[in-house]
């Protein structure tokens, strides 16, 4: 059970018995991973009610990406602020750990039933590295500081198909912006568009705010609240979603052509590697080209299927006959899973549109690794970027199968 929140919380998707194993499902040979699903087509028109409630907090919502899903970017002229929302990477492995050490002791106590101190490595690697095939995460950050404002989580149950363990969090100083509502608004229409029927909320029973605030979202999202019961001093709500009526994969629109290098001086083949912008990341790189082309280097989430399925799409087209790449059906079923493997995104900044990307898995007795770009960015040395970082990573990031069960 749990008991951490905004004001307190909803849920403990942190409590390590409700984490679910990883997907150790072994990668066939012989054409390229994209482990990433669909969202539903209903999800831009709950974004959208979301994105219109935080005008009562004095905030406008900016999509800085066009292809995305969760992106945004929040901002409150009043008081200077801007937070970027997004899925929760690997990445953030010191964000998290930063986050932690801003809580009081009481919020930690909440949080992690008991964790007061210190947050274990391991603990931070199991928040981070999500299995998106199965929960969900995403998290605010603030871009003056680069560090963690809020997060929020389901985590799905084992032994109760359908249902998951819900919960939010937001650091005192960025409450009352409606961070909560917004961060916890994505997580309920993250389960509704993955077919999860309850979301299972543990409130502790003086805490009336999270109470209103996890109702307050409820009713946004569709879903119909039930009080269950209480355990000791906490209260358990189940929030339920009606049945969809139909689920389908939203169409991408128009593929932007990339980045054109004709008339740019420059030798295209030499880049600068440029990490100001994510002072706190390891894995979140800028490859600067002479000829002016910017290559965002990250790793993958939840919010670039759209991206990599029409960047399937082109390489199916220009790759050559037997060599194994094809367009990925706009319905896969997976996810990316950072339990068992770790992935890496190479996005044109000026067009949004993926260029290349690299996978690592670990599986039952072996581990592949995986490197595709269009052939220009290839050229580039994109791809060679990709493999050096995904072998970095293979040793420092991907959880041991002894652990990632816990």
């Amino acid at each position: 059970g749990g008991r951490g929140g905004e004001h307190g919380s909803g849920g403990s998707p942190e409590d390590a018995r409700h984490l679910p194993d990883g997907l150790h499902e072994p990668v066939k040979s012989g054409a390229l991973p994209v482990p990433w699903a669909s969202p539903s087509s209903t999800s831009p028109h709950r974004r959208h009610s979301f994105d219109l409630v935080m005008e009562g907090y004095g905030c406008m919502v900016k999509k800085m990406h066009k292809n995305s899903v969760w992106r945004r970017d929040l901002v409150y002229p009043a008081k200077d602020l801007r937070i970027e929302v997004r899925p929760m990477t690997p990445d953030d492995d010191q964000r998290e750990a930063d986050f932690f050490e801003a809580q009081t002791l009481e919020e930690r106590a909440n949080r992690f039933l008991g964790i007061t101190s210190r947050l274990p490595p391991m603990l931070i690697k199991r928040l981070t590295h999500v299995n998106f095939a199965v929960d969900f995460a995403i998290v605010a950050v603030d871009r003056a500081t680069d560090q963690l404002a809020g997060v929020a989580r389901y985590v799905c149950l084992k032994d109760e198909p359908g249902h998951a363990s819900v919960a939010v969090a937001v650091l005192k100083k960025y409450q009352r912006l409606g961070l909560g509502r917004y961060l916890l608004g994505a997580t309920f229409d993250s389960a509704a568009m993955r077919g999860i029927t309850t979301l299972v909320a543990e409130i502790l029973a003086k805490n009336k705010a999270s109470r209103t605030l996890f109702s307050r979202v409820g009713e946004d999202a569709g879903a119909e609240k039930h009080f269950i019961g209480t355990d000791g001093d906490v209260h358990i709500f189940h929030f339920t979603f009606p049945k969809p009526a139909g689920a389908g994969a939203p169409s991408a629109g128009a593929w932007s052509a990339a980045t054109q290098d004709s008339g740019r001086k420059g030798n295209p083949l030499r880049f600068a590697v440029d990490d100001s912008r994510h002072p706190r990341s390891l894995w979140r790189h800028d490859l600067v080209f002479e000829t002016g082309v910017r290559i965002e280097v990250r790793p993958g989430d939840t919010d670039d299927a759209l991206r990599v399925e029409e960047f399937m799409k082109v390489l199916g087209k220009s790759a050559p006959k037997g060599s194994g790449v094809a367009a990925t059906p706009p319905d896969r079923a997976g996810a990316v899973d950072f339990t068992t493997g770790f992935v890496l995104v190479a996005i044109d900044r000026k067009t949004d549109n993926v260029v290349g990307i690299g996978r690592f898995h670990r599986g039952t007795g072996f581990s592949q690794m995986h490197v595709a770009t269009l052939p220009k960015y290839g050229e580039m040395g994109v791809g060679d970027f990709l493999a050096a970082q995904l072998l970095r990573a293979a040793s420092a990031e991907v959880i041991p199968k002894l652990y990632s069960a816990l």
